[in-house]
């Protein structure tokens, strides 16, 4: 049986770091659409299985996705851990540069199975130029977008705007 990681804190994908392949027996859930930020309540809600909303994405062994990069979110990082459920990990660091997809696949072993949820934001460094309409690097609310004046921090000091 696969264990469940969540990839939690902040991330976003710039176009450099390219792609990565999801490991043999491991799958990648992401509750967030691409080029959409996350609120930090639906965060939790993934992580201690109330989110009521279904996954965007769904991604099995050997399928290629952005190679997201996973920042820390140092003031999140107690409440993400004490709702993880007993039979799951949380996966958080504090390595201001943050590590890809790729390095954190890493960890996997030949015969290991994770179902990996990428509880985060999937910011990217596409502009938004002509794409504000369709919410590029927004969050999606009920029928608006909030855009972050500050980028991808949205946990460091960053401000919600509607659109």
């Amino acid at each position: 049986m696969a264990t469940k990681c969540f990839l939690a804190g902040h991330g976003s994908w710039s176009t450099k770091d390219g792609y990565t392949a999801v490991p043999k027996g491991c799958t990648l859930t992401f509750y967030t659409k691409n080029a959409k930020n996350m609120f930090t309540s639906d965060m939790f809600a993934v992580i201690e299985g109330s989110f009521t909303g279904e996954p965007d994405q769904v991604v099995g062994s050997y399928g290629s996705v952005p190679n997201l990069r996973l920042f820390p979110d140092l003031a999140n990082e107690g409440a993400c851990k004490a709702k993880c459920p007993a039979d799951a990990i949380v996966y958080m660091h504090q390595y201001s540069g943050g590590y890809t997809l790729a390095d954190i696949f890493r960890i996997v072993k030949p015969g290991d199975a994770y179902d990996f949820v990428w509880a985060c934001c999937r910011f990217n460094d596409l502009t938004d130029v002509g794409g504000k309409d369709m919410g590029v690097n927004a969050a999606e609310g009920v029928n608006q977008y909030y855009f972050n004046k500050a980028g991808a921090a949205v946990g460091v000091g960053g401000k919600w705007v509607k659109k």
